[in-house]
């Protein structure tokens, strides 16, 4: 449910869905590295279909945000677009105003700016969070997690573990793949037992013999966009995808 926020205020925080066209500021997508060839009203029927998506489904601030990561253009799509804290006079006269004009947790409508076309939840303030109640800020101090690893020619060590073979997929590439196992896993009878098998099948980790396992561990041991997403989720929950240096993950947490 959206809150009202009072006053002229000078500080916002928002997570925005950026799709890029050619004619864009810059027409390079952040997140694939490749030049953007869609018009710009190409590019705003996409997004407004998008939109209409994000708006019917059960959770549409989890299904925003899975798109953020999977679809974003802006190099926020690492953290489910999640841009921060921002004051005003930070962002593009048109971002800002719409921005500031929402209530916290409603979208936007379609936002035109010279980096692109934008749609944007807002979010409340990290200030706030950490002036929640103890108890609303509770983090486990362990998780247990599984993952699917599909690494790429940009990863940190391009060598598959289960295979031993040089790995000679573009980021690109292995994100249309992972998306695609990840919407059959999910439409599966027993989605746990099908991300199992398709660790075990298709991981690049070795923990692909296990069906992705990794047992246990606490904050400080992975990388940070992993850890972040691995203690984000509900148990039995499973992630967009997650990008490390290690390559492009999705994630089952177990426990």
């Amino acid at each position: 449910m959206s809150s009202h926020v009072t006053g002229r205020e000078k500080t916002a925080r928002c997570a925005h869905l950026l799709v890029k066209h050619t004619e864009s500021r810059n027409p390079v997508s952040r997140r694939t590295g490749e030049q953007i060839t869609m018009s710009k009203d190409h590019a705003r029927r996409y997004l407004e279909g998008l939109l209409e998506g994000i708006k019917a489904a059960p959770d549409s601030e989890t299904a925003f945000r899975e798109l953020c990561s999977s679809r974003s253009d802006c190099g926020s799509y690492r953290e489910a677009g999640d841009l921060g804290d921002f004051g005003r006079g930070q962002m593009q006269r048109p971002f800002e105003e719409a921005t500031f004009a929402l209530k916290i947790g409603e979208l936007s409508g379609v936002v035109d700016t010279d980096s692109g076309l934008h749609v944007i939840l807002r979010l409340p303030l990290r200030s706030q969070r950490e002036s929640e109640p103890p108890a609303k800020k509770q983090r486990a101090s362990q998780v247990r997690a599984a993952h699917l690893l599909l690494k790429t020619t940009s990863s940190r060590n391009p060598v598959s573990r289960r295979t031993n073979a040089s790995i000679k997929l573009a980021p690109s590439d292995a994100r249309r793949e992972l998306e695609g196992y990840r919407k059959e896993i999910l439409s599966s009878e027993d989605p746990h037992k099908a991300f199992a098998a398709k660790a075990k099948a298709r991981s690049d980790c070795s923990s692909y013999a296990r069906g992705g396992d990794l047992g246990h561990f606490g904050p400080g041991q992975m990388q940070k966009p992993f850890e972040d997403a691995s203690f984000s989720l509900e148990v039995g929950e499973i992630s967009g995808i997650v990008e490390s240096d290690s390559g492009l993950h999705i994630i089952l947490r177990l426990a």
